[in-house]
């Protein structure tokens, strides 16, 4: 097939799935879902699921969508119909699927609890994805070689509104990064650069006032670093020390503490209680990361479970609003 062909419709088989779970002597767990297009509340006694919607005005990553069809579960696996607006090369196609998986991932991934059974990921099956011209026969298919996958005993609904509202970013793709990796290590890394970028954000007008630099004045500056004898680089790099307006007179847990306090972030629910954010778990979870940052492998999965996963969330929800 010709790079440039172009095609109507694609096939995709896709599945949520947890991207791991507990296993341990004498007990297993796993974690799979579901995906529909229409809301179901199963204690209501609810008619079975609506697979599927058309809409000639719905614009999902930059694509105009015709039809949105999702397929009854079977053996873990439905089958995803998207029926393009006007024909796309593979190669646009194929960006879409991963687009599409990772933005649901992201999306999915606040309502997640309890994540020690593991956390759910949208997952491709692109060994069996089919690439469909308008009216073509079956010979003239595109089958595509790669995977995306989803699975999981919580249905998750898709509709216009939602499909309407993804976003890509860099930071979506990090995010989900860590909710693809297995290794605790790799989870953690990944979810607190929600938290660096936030600290990023302190030295910005809008969050400068809450902190106050340990050197304000250019004539202390001045007076410190002509005290201190040193000449070239050495100079050079303690007068960039005292100009740096992230060296504040506060620590740097009371200054993520007041970050996340300013952006409505001051504790976070959890199934049995609520944790309030205070300098202490800021603490901790600045400690946690820089053990790792120097070959440390041992990660508090409390510490990232209960509150790293659902502060990460919020994070980036409140980073991609902005």
């Amino acid at each position: 097939m010709a790079e440039d062909e172009s095609y109507i419709s694609a096939k995709i088989p896709v599945r949520l799935t947890g991207s791991h779970g507990i296993s341990r002597p004498g007990f297993k767990s796993m974690r799979k879902g579901s995906l529909s297009t229409k809301l179901v509340n199963p204690s209501a006694g609810s008619p079975p699921f609506v697979h599927s919607f058309s809409a000639t005005a719905i614009t999902v990553l930059g694509f105009t969508i015709a039809s949105f069809a999702v397929g009854e579960p079977a053996d873990g696996w439905q089958e995803l119909k998207v029926i393009f607006a006007k024909e796309q090369t593979a190669l646009a196609i194929e960006g879409f699927v991963l687009r599409l998986a990772d933005d649901l991932t992201a999306f999915f991934a606040p309502s997640q609890r309890d994540l020690l059974y593991g956390n759910l990921i949208v997952e491709v099956d692109w060994a069996r994805m089919w690439l469909e011209r308008a009216s073509v026969p079956e010979s003239d298919r595109l089958n595509v070689q790669d995977s995306v996958s989803v699975t999981v005993d919580e249905p998750h609904s898709l509709t216009p509104q939602l499909l309407e509202s993804l976003t890509e970013t860099d930071l979506t793709q990090v995010f989900v990064e860590g909710m693809r990796a297995n290794r605790p290590k790799a989870k953690y890394i990944s979810w607190f650069v929600m938290i660096e970028e936030l600290e990023r954000l302190a030295v910005t007008a809008k969050f400068s006032h809450l902190f106050e630099r340990l050197f304000p004045k250019k004539a202390d500056r001045n007076r410190i670093a002509n005290a201190s004898g040193l000449t070239g680089k050495p100079l050079e790099r303690l007068r960039s020390f005292l100009g740096d307006p992230n060296h504040t007179v506060q620590s740097r847990a009371e200054k993520l503490q007041s970050l996340l306090q300013e952006v409505g972030i001051k504790e976070l629910p959890t199934p049995n209680t609520t944790i309030v954010i205070d300098v202490n778990l800021c603490q901790k979870l600045i400690n946690q990361r820089n053990n790792l940052a120097h070959k440390g492998t041992v990660v508090d999965e409390d510490l990232l479970y209960v509150v790293l996963f659902p502060l990460s969330c919020r994070v980036m929800e409140y980073l991609s609003s902005r």
